[in-house]
């Protein structure tokens, strides 16, 4: 239970950066495609540069 509060609240405060009209939501889409390819079996840690870049 508590680390699934931990997990909710870290989710929830993850931020985008902005700068007056422009926004870089890199940060969540990234978050749902790694949900997205643990749901689909993907092992527990990601190569960032050879599948995710």
């Amino acid at each position: 239970m508590a680390f699934s509060k931990t997990l909710e609240q870290a989710i929830a405060d993850i931020t985008i950066w902005r700068k007056g009209e422009q926004r870089a939501p890199h940060k969540p889409l990234l978050l749902l495609y790694v949900l997205a390819k643990y749901q689909q079996g993907h092992a527990r840690l990601f190569d960032y540069g050879t599948e995710v870049h």
